[in-house]
């Protein structure tokens, strides 16, 4: 099965496809529209499963016309707006999932019991006695980090453990001077404490304010300074210079040369005279001694920031936005970060503050904190939400959320690191939570093993195809294309190919009659043919070359007559079949030479001569090359009435035909909204003399739809998998975060005979495999997925479902770096083998850098409890 294969790990095999296929980006040639982060929105009717497992075991079938029909040849456009929370059918029997009871407490997932807890945890430490449920500040002092309570609490870490000190308040504590010891700490009502780590002696510091009331005296945000005898606090309309007088000064006393306490004008007024329109200090960030900004908040409206240059305050620089920003931090004077509400994220380049890219972070989630290493590594967190991370992570392109422990529905309000190694990064929060990031190591992380990982080498998998003694491959792996076949007893085995021909890539494989045929693409822009004899290791090959175009074979199939079946996508007519074209037609004006593409499908005899095409696509907006757009095909298969089925998807709005001997067929689409914005999903059949039976959509109005891939099982019945954004409800269930997934099973005449639409979590759905049995889907996860250990910036995670779409468990495979899957396949013994790439050393034994891996999945565990886990 080929996979659709997300943007990050196409990264991994850039350079290599650069060369030998003489493009730039991948992602044209293996049906990736533009980046990981298109999904689909999507808004769908509701469809029930007719064939229904009851709590007892017992197979209950009903009858339903749910769905689009197989046979169904007429031309449908047109809009349903039924709301999505009611059924067609009142009479049916409820889907199955929706028969589980859940208990009030879950218990871990399966063959966690006795695991050792990875992922971000909760840090034990010495409780406050007089305040348990203390919230704490985490900031870094002199190589060392420390954590400041709201009722005067006051941790150090020292090797992994928190040591309580005594800091003889009860005052919240907000900030810490950094860079020399002996330090200071400031928080409210005019609180200043010294701090030696030499002593471990915390004294309390005379003040100008002592001889006031507790309550008058102001509250105090910051503190920096050179030594301590030369430091500054900044507070609530006040600022001090804590420091030695100039012999100039008129006050000087050569008899009393210590430090004393010096008046600096602060850029708000003083708390004591300010009024409830006044402006106030809403954060600060301490860049150096010389340069200190401070976040001044105005009820009037509007929001800026101003520098302190180590003599005045200087002119405010506006931040362009009404929402709140509640904190900014930065790495020098002209590369600042500002977070606040509703996912409002801002920049400042040492001129002016604008818009920073959100793209993934919730706008319904407010961000308290933000920090981090480089512009490619930054860390924000924020208030507790239903349908996103409190944790997020910037890689330099999206916002990623890290699943958090949650059962206190806890926000997260401050995050410090000392490095990019996400073990060195600290995160607080409510009721006292202190999280930290411990990697998962061998032996003690999931039930996923690591003794069933082993690296693949140069070897990057496109498609696979399993027999009843080995799993065959195909794909790349440094300048040329391979293909081979892989078993646990002998391990991976490549065949070699007795060809002249130069070949980029194999992008999909099957076996018929002990022959093992694959297709790819040529170096000079064709498609070709290998034919691979599994008895006798002779290898024959055909192409099929288009002078001026660019053919992409994507599926391949054989009957039982060795007829090959080809379906891919193309720029160019080819014989009678005419490509779409531009939606716009392009002229000189564009600095790229355009692109259109449409899907094909081309019937081969044996020796490789055609002996029909058909073509079916859109008029497309022009885009250059690596901007892929247009239909694509994500499977194709021979059913048991040797109908040939192709599936795919396509990002343009509109309903294509498709030319038939007997006319045109035009697409049976299901919509559900006013218009088609965003694509749909298709699925169509012909038969062997290439007259179209069927085609068939479905799709929801949303923005985006696309089929990650498809798979049929040996009773005929077709499986769909992909993702959508939507938070709306599908078929009855609630999607509840920006990336969801949606798996519909077909019956044998096509139509929709249930749909599941999942949060598993942030997770992309990248491949699928089926059996009698059901199907398992696999993808990327940036959140924890059915209870087990989200370790890394992203992970693989596999979900295993009945074939009447209950779910029976998930697995999770991560280190702390990226992990990323491409397709799955099952073995000759029906458990599940993924292949994929990561940048987790932890995988591989401690092998730091990107490597392509295979994981033996193995049997999977049932999951009572897999539904319950759902958001």
């Amino acid at each position: 099965m080929r996979a659709v294969i997300i943007l990050t790990s196409i990264i991994l095999v850039t350079a290599v496809v650069g060369v030998s296929l003489g493009i730039v980006d991948l992602d044209n040639l293996v049906n990736n529209p533009s980046e990981e982060m298109r999904n689909i929105g999507i808004s769908i009717e509701e469809f029930l499963s007719p064939k229904i497992t009851t709590g007892d075991g017992n197979d209950n079938s009903t009858s339903s016309n749910t769905g689009t029909s197989g046979g169904d040849q007429s031309s449908n456009t047109g809009t349903s707006n039924d709301d999505d929370s009611t059924t067609n059918n009142d009479s049916q029997a409820d889907p199955v999932w929706e028969t589980v009871s859940c208990p009030e407490v879950l218990p871990l997932a399966p063959g966690y019991e006795d695991k050792v807890e990875t992922g971000w945890v909760k840090m034990e430490y010495p409780i406050n006695e007089e305040w348990p449920y203390e919230n704490y500040k985490l900031v870094m002092g002199e190589g060392e980090l420390f954590a400041l309570g709201n009722n005067g609490g006051l941790m150090r870490l020292d090797s992994g453990f928190w040591n309580r000190l005594d800091a003889n308040t009860t005052q919240s504590l907000s900030s810490m001077m950094s860079g020399t010891w002996p330090s200071y700490f400031v928080g409210n009502y005019g609180t200043i404490r010294s701090y030696s780590p030499v002593t471990s002696k915390i004294e309390n510091l005379e003040t100008p304010w002592d001889s006031y009331d507790v309550y008058d005296r102001p509250n105090l945000y910051a503190a920096w300074g050179s030594n301590h005898e030369n430091f500054w606090v900044l507070g609530d309309g006040v600022m001090y210079n804590y420091a030695p007088l100039s012999p100039s000064d008129p006050n000087y006393n050569a008899s009393d040369p210590g430090p004393k306490w010096q008046y600096h004008e602060s850029p708000v007024s003083p708390w004591s005279s300010r009024g409830p329109y006044d402006r106030y200090i809403s954060d600060v960030w301490v860049n150096n001694d010389d340069s200190v900004f401070a976040l001044i908040g105005n009820p009037g409206g509007g929001q800026y920031v101003t520098e302190w240059d180590g003599s005045e305050w200087g002119e405010g620089k506006s931040i362009p936005t009404t929402s709140l920003v509640r904190d900014i931090w930065g790495f020098s004077h002209d590369n600042i970060f500002a977070v606040g509400v509703a996912a409002g994220i801002w920049h400042y380049d040492g001129v002016e503050w604008t818009d920073f890219e959100n793209l993934g972070l919730d706008r319904w989630n407010s961000y308290s904190s933000i920090w981090g290493t480089s512009m490619s590594d930054l860390w924000c967190v924020g208030d507790y939400g239903s349908t996103s991370s409190p944790l997020m992570h910037w890689d330099g392109t999206y916002w990623s959320g890290h699943t958090v422990p949650d059962e206190d529905y806890a926000g997260l309000y401050s995050i410090v690191g000392f490095s990019q190694n996400i073990a060195d990064v600290y995160v607080s929060g409510d009721y006292g939570y202190i999280l930290h990031y411990i990697p998962p190591t061998a032996g003690d992380t999931s039930p996923s093993d690591l003794t069933g990982i082993q690296e693949t080498w140069g070897h990057y998998f496109y498609d696979s195809f399993s027999d009843d003694s080995h799993i065959y491959y195909c794909g790349i792996e440094e300048n040329s294309a391979f293909l081979g076949r892989y078993s646990q007893a002998s391990g991976l085995q490549e065949f070699s190919l007795n060809t002249e021909l130069e070949i980029g890539a194999f992008f999909s494989v099957t076996v018929k009659d002990r022959m093992v045929y694959a297709t790819g693409r040529l170096l000079e822009g064709g498609l070709l043919v290998v034919k691979y004899n599994l008895d006798t290791g002779q290898t024959t090959t055909f192409s099929d070359v288009i002078e001026g175009s660019n053919l992409f074979p994507d599926e391949i199939i054989v009957d039982d007559e060795g007829m090959i079946y080809i379906a891919g996508k193309t720029d160019t007519d080819i014989e009678d079949q005419a490509n779409a074209g531009f939606s716009v037609q392009p002229d000189e004006s564009y600095n790229y030479k355009p692109y259109a593409f449409d899907a094909f499908l081309i019937k081969y005899n044996p020796q490789g001569e055609r002996q029909w095409v058909r073509m079916w696509g859109n008029p497309d907006t022009p885009k250059p090359f690596s901007s892929y757009s247009g239909e694509s095909v994500t499977g194709i298969f021979i059913d048991d009435q040797g109908m040939i089925v192709v599936t795919g998807d396509t990002d343009t709005g509109n309903s294509f035909t498709v030319d038939s001997h007997n006319g045109e067929i035009g697409l049976n689409l299901s919509n559900m909204g006013d218009e088609i914005l965003g694509g749909y999903w298709y699925w169509m059949s012909f038969d062997s003399d290439g007259t179209i039976a069927s085609s068939n959509g479905w799709t929801s109005g949303g923005r985006w739809n696309i089929m990650g891939y498809s798979d049929m099982s040996s009773d005929g019945n077709l499986y769909l998998v992909g993702t959508s954004d939507y938070r709306g409800i599908i078929a009855g269930q609630q999607g509840t975060l920006d990336q969801n997934q949606v798996i519909i099973k077909l019956d044998q005449e096509y139509a929709i005979e249930w749909l599941r639409y999942l949060s598993l979590g942030r997770a992309g759905v990248s491949d699928c495999a089926v059996d009698d049995e059901g199907v398992y889907i696999v993808g990327s996860t940036w959140s924890s997925v059915g209870g087990q250990n989200h370790y890394g910036y992203s992970d693989m995670y596999i979900t295993h479902l009945r074939q009447d779409g209950l779910i029976l468990g998930s697995e999770t495979l991560g280190g702390s770096d990226s992990d990323y899957p491409n397709l799955i396949e099952l073995s000759p013994s029906g458990t599940p083998v993924v292949w994929g790439s990561t940048y987790s050393s932890e995988l591989l034994g401690g092998k730091e850098g990107p490597s392509f891996i295979l994981w033996e999945v193995g049997a999977m565990m049932i999951d009572q409890y897999a539904e319950c886990r759902l958001p």
